[in-house]
């Protein structure tokens, strides 16, 4: 047990599940911490701070400029309240208040998810309404041009693995034709850091992503797009974004980050992830209580996933029960179990440590044997 666990009473868990919230996002790598020990004791003008944040996030994604925000869902909160007000500080501060304002956010329905929170309210915080449009199952181009009125101030466009993968407008559709009314597009990508510079260059006009998952720093929000939006997001500090402002370590970290991601080596990070996912599968390849394979994640990360399709007649139990078994032991393993009530779930290499390994496979493996295997 490390002294966190132990000075706070804390269970140590190893997580399998990606780089959720609940679980405290990612593991903070050593050169993160050092830059944000270097400010801790120190003082300087935020302004001056969030300048080098701006280009650090530009240089990294390609944008014309970013800014920091508390974490991803403020970011969200903050893009749809710098589309309301632009730059005019008597707007700002007459939020929420949109009466005199064009206030309304259009999205697809099947967008419409819940992170923990869900997206709409992230939009209603800013003070504007969402304007859903199309069904669960599709969207069409008609459904959206219908959504667009003279009250529209945004389209904000959703990239997540709980989105439906077919009979929605990509993004691309869906930016030609906001573009082509004059609205602007905000893409909420909260895992996206590693492809923002692609979701801009497919029409975004302002990317979202955390600075805590895949960045693997301190809580923080990171927005990326074009310079009149991004600066409408950041004036909004002085209203309801106070609420939502980073802290100095959080923008030291996202700089720290976005150097990383410059000169990341996509090549490298893949193979690092994906060596894990090899040894998953190889060693689970033979449990007949199960169907396991590599998948590649589907919201655009340059990963695979161990991905494990439960047979309940062998296995004794659902892709549920297994899920709760994995959590029930000791330590506990948390899975990634979005989608553990159709039948299966998945392994994320991005939070599996190398040397737990080996203890989440002997804990599956004792788990999925056929069933009256330990009897015998």
């Amino acid at each position: 047990m490390s002294r966190y666990h132990e000075r706070y009473g804390l269970t140590p868990i190893i997580n399998t599940a990606g780089t959720q919230t609940t679980l405290g996002a990612s593991a903070v790598p050593p050169e993160v911490v050092e830059r944000v020990v270097e400010a801790a004791p120190e003082f300087a003008r935020m302004t001056e701070l969030l300048a080098a944040a701006d280009a650090a996030i530009a240089h990294a994604t390609g944008a014309e400029a970013g800014t920091v925000t508390h974490c991803a869902a403020s970011a969200i909160t903050v893009l749809c309240a710098g589309a309301m007000t632009g730059t005019h500080l008597g707007k700002v501060l007459a939020l929420p208040d949109t009466s005199r304002m064009e206030n309304e956010i259009i999205i697809q329905k099947r967008h419409t998810v819940g992170f923990g929170a869900p997206v709409t309210q992230m939009i209603h915080l800013s003070g504007a309404t969402s304007v859903e449009f199309g069904e669960a199952n599709r969207a069409l181009p008609e459904q959206m041009e219908y959504a667009i009125t003279d009250h529209t101030a945004a389209a904000l466009y959703v990239v997540s693995h709980m989105t439906a993968t077919s009979g929605q407008l990509s993004l691309p559709d869906f930016a030609e034709i906001a573009h082509r009314h004059n609205i602007p597009v905000i893409v909420d990508a909260a895992a996206g850091a590693l492809f923002a510079n692609r979701l801009l260059a497919e029409g975004a006009d302002a990317v979202c992503f955390s600075g805590h998952k895949h960045l693997c720093g301190f809580t923080s929000g990171v927005i990326a797009g074009k310079r009149d939006l991004v600066e409408a997001a950041a004036l909004n500090g002085k209203g309801i974004g106070r609420a939502m402002k980073p802290s100095k370590e959080g923008v030291v970290s996202v700089i720290e980050r976005m150097e990383w991601l410059a000169n990341l080596d996509f090549a490298a990070w893949e193979a690092e992830q994906n060596a894990k996912v090899d040894v998953m599968v190889a060693a689970l390849q033979d449990i007949p209580g199960a169907r396991v394979f590599a998948e590649r994640d589907l919201t655009g990360n340059p990963q695979a996933r161990t991905k494990i399709v439960v047979d309940p007649e062998v296995a004794g139990m659902d892709a549920v029960a297994v899920c709760q078994a994995m959590e029930n032991g000791t330590p506990p393993i948390y899975v990634r179990d979005h989608y553990a009530e159709e039948g299966f779930l998945f392994i994320d290499p991005i939070t599996l440590r190398p040397e737990d390994v080996p203890t989440v496979i002997a804990r599956l493996q004792e788990i999925l044997q056929p069933v009256g295997a330990a009897a015998g």
